[in-house]
């Protein structure tokens, strides 16, 4: 026999207090109760949704135009009938459908004539074998101003009407005036020494090449010529040092060093020596990187079986260096496996095309502080390309086109890209950071950088509230931002139902005095992708009311501490007999997602009302959760809870 309980909660806010009203109606087979909900029809209806009606979710597996030249050779009948007389005119039709050379083209696009490729001894059918990554576009500055920008730019500093640039600034010039740290003296190698040193030299450098410091710029030469350990012990097979974080650190420390060396190598009255020693010490640092984390070993193994931000970072990190030190045959190959790998982590692994990105908002931030950049870079030098690119896969065997030579757009038109961003600041909180579900603490956004990277003003709405946030991207934002771009409001709705992203808002306005309801209702990629990252937080709720939060939820802390508040005893949801979605019962040794996903089904928004019911199935029962916000003042929870057997329910909710 069918057994159900409607628990209907009202939220009544008023002055920033909470006021919690309870109501139960129980009974068999879904009979019970007549109790209305504020939209006049009565709870047991929702009792009548099938769990399963909703669409599947959009296959987000990416496609991309496969280059193959092998390919067409094949439609020719080439067994013919050999007693026919056409036989020898058939064959004597069969076209050589072999690469031919341009002699005045490019066929691989890879900025290399595919005659001058001949003479180098690379292919010229393959974009990842050149002598150098794109030479036709030649001097530095090149990855976030190129020279002809430096005197505008140069003029940003202290200039009227520019209150991004006037925060951003200072922050610059503290940082280039810290005195570096060292590494240690003992042989071992430190990453986050290595990330300052990186951070330092970026800041000093583009002070030099924006205000003519002499003694700026060799501040930055010195850091980049630098000798510094040998990191292999860190990485001995299995035994790759999780803890020293390595792949992490040293990607931000690469962007940081790769960074410093493209202004200094566009910085007048460089000395060509001290230019050539700090390309050394660079590509040095280049090269034990991709030694570590894309060669067999401990490290690759880490980020091949990660697939998110582990992965998401090297990869970004080496795919600019290619930009900024361009004149290496690794160059090329770097560049192509950085992009396909990039696209298929972000857009296909991590992302759906709806926008939901599994590991949340704030590993998206995180794991931008090494991508974004890459992004920026490419953007600014081939605005709107679509290239062809070869990934051979190193670090995602698992992406379809990895050895293929397929097409990649400029990140910046990728439309699953774009929906991912934009995401991001739909379920940001009124108090301007980004809602902590999963492994996510609330953080601040680098609003300047995506909107410069996407070329759109809605993407600086809020970001003057986090301070104008450069998280590990200052110069970058300072660079590329144009001050004349204004803050514009936003170009979405304020009640947001996104089935295939996992999660939707309600708000009653964009102030940060909003009422907001977040509810999460993960599915498919997004519940699954973010692994050890996930909560067993579905139909969880977080409320913010009057400029509070009222129902929270308690974040990340972070990794070392997340087992203390990932579970479903944690979230604000039902617990069944004390339990929630559960997890594999190897969780203590390998921590990876809850086992059930969440269902968005009917919704909908009129002059006074909006309202969703979700649903997901744990703990051998049903749970219905409908939310209803009430002319902007309060609301309404109205939970139906189905089972074949008693159980035990517990209503909970973090205040």
């Amino acid at each position: 026999m069918l057994r159900s309980v409607r628990a209907i909660v009202t939220l009544s806010l008023s002055f920033g207090t909470l006021a919690l009203g309870g109501l139960a109606a129980c009974g068999d087979d879904g009979g019970a109760g007549t109790v209305t909900d504020a939209l006049g029809d009565t709870a047991a209806a929702v009792d009548t949704l099938p769990a399963d009606t909703v669409d599947d979710a959009v296959d987000d597996t990416a496609t991309a135009d496969v280059v193959d030249p092998d390919t067409a050779a094949d439609a020719v009948d080439a067994e013919p009938d050999v007693d026919s007389q056409a036989a020898d005119a058939d064959t004597a039709d069969l076209v050589d459908t072999a690469p031919v050379l341009d002699p005045n083209g490019d066929t691989d696009k890879d900025g290399v004539f595919d005659l001058d490729e001949v003479d180098d001894g690379t292919d010229p059918f393959d974009p990842r074998s050149c002598r150098a990554w794109h030479p036709e576009i030649a001097g530095h500055p090149r990855l976030f101003l190129r020279p002809d920008d430096v005197a505008a730019v140069a003029a940003r500093v202290g200039a009227e009407g520019a209150p991004a640039h006037a925060a951003i600034w200072p922050r610059i010039v503290s940082r280039a005036n810290q005195a570096p740290p060292e590494q240690p003296t003992d042989g071992t190698y430190d990453p986050s020494v290595a990330a300052a040193q990186g951070d330092i030299a970026e800041a000093a450098a583009f002070r030099g090449l924006l205000e003519g410091d002499a003694a700026m710029t060799a501040k930055a030469v010195a850091l980049l010529a630098a000798a510094f350990p040998d990191p292999t012990y860190l990485n001995q097979q299995s035994a790759f040092d999780v803890g020293a974080h390595y792949d992490l650190i040293e990607s931000e420390a690469l962007v940081g060093f790769c960074t410093a060396y493209d202004y200094v190598a566009g910085t007048p009255g460089v000395a060509a020596e001290d230019l050539a020693a700090a390309r050394a010490g660079v590509v040095a640092r280049i090269d034990t990187f991709r030694r570590m984390c894309f060669q067999p070993g401990g490290c690759r193994a880490l980020i091949v079986n990660e697939r998110n931000n582990h992965t998401e970072k090297p990869v970004g990190a080496l795919g600019l260096c290619a930009i900024a030190v361009p004149d290496r045959p690794e160059a090329a190959a770097d560049f192509n496996d950085a992009v396909a790998s990039l696209d298929w982590l972000l857009n296909v692994r991590q992302g759906v095309p709806e926008g939901g990105y599994a590991e949340g908002w704030n590993y998206l931030v995180y794991a931008g502080q090494s991508f974004l950049q890459l992004m920026l870079a490419w953007h600014r030098l081939a605005p709107g390309a679509e290239w062809p690119l070869h990934g051979l896969g190193a670090v995602t065997p698992s992406d379809p086109r990895a050895g293929d030579i397929a097409t990649y757009r400029d990140f910046a038109t990728h439309p699953t890209t774009r929906a991912i961003f934009k995401n991001l600041l739909v379920a940001t909180t009124p108090n301007a950071r980004t809602v902590p579900t999963d492994d996510g603490n609330p953080s601040t956004w680098p609003g300047g950088l995506l909107a410069a990277l996407f070329d759109d003003p809605h993407l600086l709405w809020r970001w003057d509230a986090t301070g104008y946030a450069t998280p590990r991207c200052a110069t970058a934002t300072f660079a590329a931002l144009d001050p004349a771009m204004t803050a514009a409001d936003p170009d979405w709705p304020l009640e947001t139902f996104l089935p295939e992203a996992g999660f939707s808002v309600l708000r009653s306005d964009f102030g940060p005095d909003a009422l907001y309801l977040h509810v999460n209702h993960e599915r498919g990629v997004v519940r699954e992708a973010g692994f050890s990252h996930e909560h067993a937080d579905n139909l969880s709720l977080v409320l913010h009311a009057f400029g509070e939060p009222l129902v929270i939820d308690p974040g990340y802390i972070d990794y070392t501490n997340h087992k203390k508040v990932r579970y479903a005893t944690d979230h604000n949801l039902v617990l069944v007999d004390g339990a929630g979605p559960d997890f594999s019962p190897f969780d203590d040794l390998v921590q990876a997602q809850p086992n059930c996903d969440a269902f968005l089904h009917d919704h909908d928004v009129d002059a006074t009302f909006a309202t969703l019911i979700a649903s997901s199935k744990y703990a051998g029962a049903e749970v219905r959760r409908r939310v209803v916000r009430v002319a902007n003042r309060w609301v309404i929870v109205a939970d139906s809870l189905l089972s074949a057997t008693p159980r035990t329910w517990t209503w909970q909710l973090n205040g």
